[in-house]
């Protein structure tokens, strides 16, 4: 794999949508924890 700045910038990208979609994981799993009703919870995977 050549480090082009292009392949630089994509995998940094990459890895913000990464942490963008652990951090909506996230604070979705705390929301499903402490509101049971919401409905989410059953078979959100």
């Amino acid at each position: 794999m050549l480090a082009t700045p292009e392949a630089a910038q994509s995998a940094k990208d990459a890895a913000y949508q990464l942490l963008l979609y652990r951090d909506a994981v996230a604070a979705g799993v705390l929301r499903a924890s402490t509101h049971h009703s919401t409905g989410m919870d059953a078979g959100a995977s």
